[in-house]
């Protein structure tokens, strides 16, 4: 059975100011059963919503560009991850 691998790369920190990501969740590398719906980015200062901006691409090659920062957890970034079959999936944000 393949699982699936979650990478996370960081792109540009441009979200907040000089403020890298504090905490991943599912955490970098984790191998999993199936792909998360989403992966949740806590960079530890409040993001300006219009600027959020992410990607999650697939193993084979499907693309989600939608982040998302809530009232209620202004401190991360949730980004929708697609459905991609099994394999490594990449996650950039800026």
């Amino acid at each position: 059975m393949r699982r699936t691998v979650i990478a996370v790369v960081v792109a540009l920190a441009a979200m907040v100011p000089a403020v890298a990501a504090g905490a991943v969740e599912p955490p970098e590398g984790a191998r999993m059963a199936s792909a998360p719906a989403a992966v949740r980015v806590v960079v530890g200062a409040p993001v300006e919503p219009a600027l959020a901006r992410a990607q999650a691409r697939g193993p084979r090659g499907a693309v989600s560009r939608t982040a998302r920062v809530t009232s209620a957890d202004p401190e991360a970034v949730v980004i929708t991850v697609p459905a991609d079959g099994a394999g490594t999936y990449r996650i950039a944000w800026s």
